[in-house]
C-alpha cells in the first residue's frame, strides 16, 4: 500500500505544478503589471484542455498501457518546461500562454491515465480514502511548489533557471515511472482486454454515444454529475479574488506569494489528509453534511473582513487567517469529492471506467474553470461586497444541497453499494467467506461479537465484546475452551484426553476431573496383584484362621442387654456377608486366570510349555 501511496502522491505532484503557475505566479505578476481583473480571470481559458480530456480519454483506455502514457506525457512536460526557459515573461507573453496551455494540454492527458491506474490499483473503503488523500495532497504539493516557492525565488534565481528547475524534476519523475514495480502490465494496462471479454467493444468505439449511455446508466451517476458542477462555485470565487483585494490594500507581493501561496496552500494539505483519514472511520454523508455548513460560516467571516480598507496589523491577521481556514475546509471537501466520485466509477464497467472518471473529473474542472473566468467580471461590474455576497449565496445553496441529499437517499446509495453482498446494515454485521482458506468469519457490530469457523483445521471460535467471554471449540483436538471475563471463569473441557478443568477467580476453586489416568492406575494395581499369587490351599487356610480369630474375639465379648446384642448381631452378618462376596469375586478371578494360563499352555511352543511347567512346579 505504501508503494501505491508514493507513486500515485508523486504523479499527481508533477501534474499540480502546471497549475500552481497559473494559478498562483500568474494572477500576482499580471495584477503587479497593472492588468485589470477581468483579464486576469480570463487566463482561466488556459486550463481548457482539462475540459475536452473527456474527448481522448477512451484512446488511453484502449491504446497501449498506462505505463507508456505517463513515461510520454512526463517527457512531453519536460521538454515543454525546457522550452519555456528560453522564453522572457516580458517580451513574449503570448510564448508563455502557449507554453501554459501545452503543459495542460499534457497534464491532462496525464491525469487520465494515472485515474485509469488509481480505480484498478486501489481496493475498498481505506485504500480509496488512502488513494485520495495521496491524490489531492500530492496534487496541491506540487501547486504551492511551482505558486509559491517559485514565486518567492523567482526574484533571485529569474525566470529561465527556474523552468530549468522544473526540466530536471519532469524528467526525474519520468525515470521513475518507468522503472516503478507498482504498473504490473498484466493488471494495469489498457483496459480493452476486460471490455473485449464481455463484447460490445468494437460497436462502442465505432457508436460513441453507446459509450455515453453506459456512463449516464452508472448507478449514481445523476446526483454526482449535478454535484461536481455545483460544489466548488461559491469557494472558488472566494478563493480566487480574495487575494487580489488583499494585493490592492493590505500587503504586497511577496507577502501574498508566501501567505497564499505556501501557508493557506499547506492547511489545504492538511485539510486533504485529514479528510482521507477520517474516511476510514466516518460515513461520506454525515462529514458532507458538517463540513459543508462549517464552510459557509467560514465564508461569512471571509465577507466582513471586506468591510475593512484600511491597513492594519489586525486586519492582516485575520485575513491570513480567513485564508487558511477556507483552504482547509476546501482541501477536506475536495478529499471527499474525489472518493465519491471514485466511488461511483468503480460500479461501472471495467472497459469504462478511466473514461467514466475521466468524464466526472472533467465536469468537476469545467464548474470551478467557468466560474473563475466569470468571476472578475462579477467583481468589476458589481465592486467586492456584492461579488463576496453572491459567492456566498451560492455556498449556501450547495450546502443545503448536500444536506437534503443525504436524507433523501442519494448519498446513501454510494455508502450501501459499496459494501460487499454479504454486509447487513440492518444488523450490522460482516460475513466475510473463503473458499481457498476453508474459513468463515462472522462479525457483529450490534451484538458486538465475532465467530471464526475454520474447516481446514477444525475449530470454531466465539468471542463476545458484550457479554465478555471467549469460546474456542477444536474438533480436531477434540477440545474447548470457555473463558468468561464477566462472571471470572475458565472452563477446559479435552474430549480426547478425557479431562474437565474449572478455573474460578471469583469464588476461587480450581475443579480438575480426569477418566483416563484412573483406568491405568488400576490397570497397575492388577499386574501387581497378579505377580503375588498364591495357591488355594494357602488363601483357604489363612481364610480359616481369620475366621477362627474373629469368633474367639466375639467370645471374650462381655454380654450387654438385649438391644445391644441384637444390634452386634446384625453387623456382624453384614460384615459376614460382605466377606463372602469379597471371597466369592476373589475365586472367580483366580478362576479365570487359570483358564486363562491352561489355554496359553495348550497354544505356547514346546520350549514354552517346559518353562511354564517348571514354573508351576516351583509353585506346587
Amino acid at each position: 500500500m505504501n508503494d501505491k501511496l508514493v507513486f500515485l502522491g508523486l504523479l499527481y505532484f508533477v501534474q499540480g505544478i502546471p497549475y500552481g503557475l497559473q494559478s498562483s505566479l500568474l494572477p500576482v505578476y499580471l495584477r503587479g503589471a497593472g492588468h485589470s481583473f477581468t483579464r486576469i480571470a480570463f487566463t482561466k481559458v488556459l486550463y481548457f484542455p482539462w475540459v475536452l480530456k473527456v474527448l481522448w480519454a477512451p484512446l488511453v483506455d484502449r491504446l497501449s498501457t498506462k505505463r507508456r502514457w505517463l513515461v510520454a506525457t512526463v517527457t512531453g512536460l519536460a521538454l515543454t518546461c525546457l522550452s519555456s526557459a528560453a522564453l522572457a515573461p516580458e517580451a513574449h507573453m503570448w510564448g508563455v500562454a502557449g507554453t501554459l496551455l501545452a503543459m495542460n494540454s499534457l497534464a491532462s492527458v496525464q491525469d487520465i491515465a494515472v485515474d485509469g491506474a488509481a480505480v484498478r490499483l486501489l481496493k475498498g473503503r481505506g485504500e480509496l480514502g488512502l488513494g485520495n488523500m495521496a491524490q489531492v495532497v500530492g496534487y496541491k504539493a506540487g501547486s504551492v511548489f511551482a505558486g509559491g516557492g517559485l514565486l518567492a525565488v523567482i526574484d533571485v534565481a529569474g525566470w529561465s533557471w527556474m523552468f530549468m528547475l522544473l526540466t530536471f524534476v519532469y524528467a526525474g519523475v519520468a525515470l521513475f515511472v518507468w522503472g516503478a514495480p507498482v504498473l504490473d502490465e498484466e493488471t494495469v494496462k489498457g483496459q480493452q482486454a476486460d471490455g473485449g471479454r464481455k463484447g460490445g467493444q468494437g460497436a462502442d468505439a465505432v457508436q460513441p454515444w453507446r459509450v455515453w449511455r453506459k456512463l449516464l446508466a452508472v448507478p449514481g451517476t445523476p446526483w454526482t454529475v449535478l454535484y461536481v458542477l455545483t460544489y466548488k462555485l461559491g469557494e472558488q470565487g472566494a478563493v480566487t479574488m480574495f487575494p487580489l483585494f488583499l494585493l490592492d490594500h493590505h500587503m504586497t507581493a511577496r507577502e501574498l506569494g508566501f501567505w497564499n501561496g505556501v501557508i493557506a496552500m499547506g492547511f489545504s494539505i492538511c485539510g486533504s489528509s485529514l479528510g482521507g483519514l477520517l474516511l476510514a472511520q466516518f460515513s461520506i454523508g454525515s462529514m458532507m453534511r458538517r463540513v459543508f455548513v462549517l464552510r459557509t460560516v467560514s465564508m461569512v467571516f471571509q465577507s466582513s473582513l471586506l468591510t475593512v480598507l484600511e491597513p492594519s496589523p489586525l486586519m492582516k491577521g485575520m485575513a491570513i487567517l480567513s485564508m487558511s481556514v477556507q483552504h482547509f475546509l476546501g482541501g477536506l471537501i475536495t478529499t471527499l469529492t474525489f472518493t465519491t466520485m471514485m466511488h461511483c466509477t468503480q460500479r461501472a464497467e471495467d472497459s469504462i471506467q478511466a473514461t467514466h472518471y475521466s468524464f466526472l473529473a472533467t465536469l468537476e474542472v469545467l464548474g470551478k474553470l467557468t466560474f473563475s473566468a466569470l468571476a472578475g467580471g462579477v467583481v468589476d461590474m458589481f465592486g467586492f461586497q456584492v461579488a463576496f455576497l453572491f459567492f456566498l449565496t451560492l455556498s449556501a445553496g450547495t450546502a443545503l444541497h448536500v444536506w437534503t441529499a443525504t436524507f433523501t437517499g442519494a448519498l446513501r446509495e454510494h455508502q450501501l453499494k459499496e459494501q460487499p453482498n454479504d454486509a447487513r446494515v440492518k444488523y450490522r454485521y460482516v460475513v466475510i467467506h473463503s473458499v481457498e482458506y476453508r474459513y468463515v468469519v462472522i462479525c457483529s457490530v450490534k451484538y458486538r461479537y465475532v465467530v471464526i469457523h475454520s474447516v481446514e483445521y477444525r475449530y470454531v471460535v466465539i468471542r463476545s465484546v458484550k457479554y465478555r467471554y471467549v469460546v474456542i471449540r477444536s474438533v480436531k483436538y477434540r477440545y474447548v475452551v470457555i473463558h468468561s471475563v464477566e462472571y471470572r471463569y475458565v472452563v477446559i473441557c479435552s474430549v480426547k484426553y478425557r479431562y474437565v478443568v474449572i478455573h474460578s477467580v471469583e469464588y476461587r476453586y480450581v475443579v480438575s476431573k480426569t477418566k483416563k489416568k484412573t483406568k491405568k492406575k488400576t490397570k497397575k494395581t492388577k499386574k501387581k496383584t497378579k505377580k503375588t499369587k498364591r495357591p488355594k490351599q494357602e488363601d483357604q487356610k489363612t481364610k480359616k484362621t481369620k475366621k477362627k480369630k474373629t469368633k474367639k474375639k466375639t467370645k471374650k465379648t462381655p454380654r450387654r442387654p438385649k438391644d445391644q446384642e441384637e444390634d452386634q448381631e446384625k453387623t456382624e452378618d453384614l460384615e459376614d456377608q460382605e466377606e463372602n462376596q469379597e471371597e466369592d469375586q476373589e475365586e472367580n478371578q483366580e478362576d479365570q486366570e487359570e483358564n486363562q494360563e491352561e489355554t496359553e499352555e495348550d497354544t505356547a511352543p514346546p520350549s514354552r510349555k517346559n518353562l511354564i511347567s517348571e514354573k508351576t512346579q516351583e509353585h506346587g
